[in-house]
């Protein structure tokens, strides 16, 4: 399970999302999130989510949660 909280220096989940504007494909989302430091634990279950498109942040952190 992923954790939504700042471990070891390694940014959360709800820091990777700030500044992203939705709606947002999955292929941009996951540039953005690169861009705001995101670890591919967190990339890695939004990468193999069914969604193509992203309608807010809640959908994003149940897609890690659920990954």
């Amino acid at each position: 399970m992923v954790s939504m909280s700042n471990v070891g220096g390694t940014p959360s989940i709800q820091e990777c999302l700030v500044g992203i504007d939705f709606p947002v494909s999955k292929e941009d989302l996951l540039d953005r999130l690169r861009m705001n430091g995101a670890t591919e634990v967190l990339l890695e279950p939004i990468r193999n989510a069914p969604a193509t498109r992203f309608t807010g942040p809640l959908e994003v952190i149940e897609a890690v949660r659920a990954g």
